[in-house]
């Protein structure tokens, strides 16, 4: 687990932690560092309010091979 990194910044590849933001749009990047490949990824969304019957999240995904 510590080769995967969440951050809001598209070349900072280590570090990464925890994103909060109040905007209702945006984007964030989960890096890999090395070790075993990876597969699988499951991504866990909270929040702190009970949320209306439209509300929706919608994700986006892609992969991109850095060498």
């Amino acid at each position: 687990m510590d080769a995967l990194h969440l951050t809001d910044q598209q070349n900072h590849l280590k570090g990464g932690g925890v994103v909060e933001t109040t905007e209702q749009s945006g984007q964030f990047y989960i890096t890999h560092t090395g070790g075993s490949l990876l597969e699988d990824l499951l991504i866990l969304v909270c929040v702190n309010e009970i949320q209306p019957e439209e509300f929706r999240l919608d994700i986006e995904t892609t992969f991109v091979r850095r060498e």
